[in-house]
């Protein structure tokens, strides 16, 4: 039984395939709200992230000045209010730290459950145990216990945050 014979398949840029389905200028803006929605929570607080997102970019021409309108979705009026206080501190973030070129407006949207959802946090792992015996080992001096367990117990969270800090850099790397 012959099956027909079909073309191999190629691998291309994720990019090229993108634009080719969505169109050039569509591409662009799918890219900017991408890296907005990662820099949120740098760029307007935690608390306001976990209650606010951008949602998309779309050109406008409202009166003489054309640009670039960024949609933030909320979750409240006071949310809202709160982005029209900041509109300008965040249209200066959205340009310096998102690289966003030709923002000129931040329009809000009320849509329940809005928000950026925190990511989960990182396991650590517990100090090794021939550490903790070293750290145990050197406070052996001090005599007051209290003290000595103080200092103990902020070693071994040191020693803990450090390893966390060089695998969280390990995997930003890769």
């Amino acid at each position: 039984m012959n099956r027909p014979h079909r073309p191999r398949s190629r691998l291309s840029r994720l990019e090229h395939d993108l634009s080719a389905v969505l169109g050039e200028e569509n591409l662009g803006p799918l890219l900017a709200v991408t890296r907005l929605r990662k820099l949120w929570p740098e760029i307007v607080g935690s608390m306001m992230a976990a209650r606010t997102e951008p949602v998309r970019i779309e050109e406008h021409a409202d009166g003489h000045d054309g640009g670039r309108r960024l949609w933030i979705a909320v979750d409240h009026s006071i949310m809202a209010q709160q982005i029209r206080m900041l509109r300008s501190d965040i249209l200066r973030a959205c340009r310096s730290r998102a690289r966003i070129e030709g923002l000129t407006q931040i329009r809000t949207q009320m849509l329940a459950g809005a928000g950026m959802r925190s990511p989960a946090p990182r396991r650590t792992r517990p100090a090794p145990l021939r550490m903790r015996k070293a750290i145990a080992q050197s406070l052996k001096q001090v005599n007051n216990d209290r003290l000595r367990r103080a200092i103990y117990a902020a070693r071994v969270a040191q020693l803990i945050h450090a390893d966390t800090s060089e695998a969280a850099s390990q995997e930003d790397e890769a």
